[in-house]
């Protein structure tokens, strides 16, 4: 497994660094791993109560949210990020390892706003109060990475 991540690190990392030197990080591209697409925001799906826009894939039907505030972090607890994404009292929970920490600094993104872009990434998988785990044996650590990643 550590041969194919530092494959992945190094044909990616280009494209995670520009991201990151600008502060920025897209969320438009459709996080299913077979598709291609782009997400295009559905304006009559618009919740006002939780402040989610709905983001769907014409390419492949993924249904996800997208917050039209961003999302803001209430509170860190050590590796445990809480944000808030709009009027709603939901929350999204991330919980960051040292492994995925240590992987994106690489590519000069801090833990924090690493936090910040799993959040968003799990609100565009369409889990808005579910917890996002970058944990190594964890499926959202190499999902969110190649979400990321992804040319």
């Amino acid at each position: 497994m550590g041969h194919h991540i530092a494959g992945i690190v190094s044909r990616a990392k280009d494209s995670v660094e520009a991201e990151a030197m600008e502060g920025r990080a897209s969320v438009d591209r459709c996080p299913v791993r077979s598709c291609e697409g782009r997400l295009t925001v559905d304006a009559r799906a618009y919740d006002a109560r939780t402040g989610l826009d709905t983001v769907v894939c014409p390419s492949c039907g993924h249904r996800g949210f997208k917050s039209r505030e961003g999302v803001l972090l209430l509170f860190r607890c050590g590796s445990d990020y809480q944000f808030s994404y709009g009027p709603s009292v939901k929350t999204i929970t991330v919980a960051l390892s040292s492994a995925a920490v240590n992987l994106w600094s690489t590519h000069g993104v801090s833990a924090d706003r690493l936090a910040k872009m799993a959040a968003e990434w799990g609100l565009v998988c369409g889990r808005p109060s579910q917890r996002v785990r970058l944990r190594i044996s964890e499926p959202d650590f190499a999902d969110c990475y190649l979400y990321f990643c992804r040319a």
